[in-house]
């Protein structure tokens, strides 16, 4: 019998608890080949950034090429970063809505 009551209290470990999370905003990450210049980074951001704000559902879109000096951002300069925030979603077209991703 205690040893029933055991094992229910570790049935839950090695599994991660991660609510479902939707705050309007995603953060996307793509990387680019090794040695893009900086001329080159900054016209695919711009390019990337219009591309993006071309959805009816994106309400503004912020890039990032390269990174800060600092120990905490080791992404290196062919990573960017954008992120984008959505409208509220009873301002979406259509019949647009947020997937969740399942199985990850």
């Amino acid at each position: 019998m205690l040893l029933l009551l055991n094992d229910s209290g570790f049935m839950g470990l090695g599994s991660e608890f991660m609510p479902a999370l939707n705050e309007g905003t995603l953060l996307y990450m793509p990387s680019t080949l090794p040695g893009l210049s900086q001329t080159e980074a900054q016209r695919i951001l711009q390019v990337q950034d219009r591309l993006i704000r071309t959805i009816p559902e994106v309400d503004r879109v912020f890039g990032k090429a390269g990174r800060a000096d600092t120990a905490t951002d080791p992404a290196p300069f062919s990573m960017m970063e954008t992120v984008i925030g959505l409208k509220p979603e009873d301002q979406w077209a259509g019949e647009a809505q947020v997937v969740p991703l399942k199985g990850l």
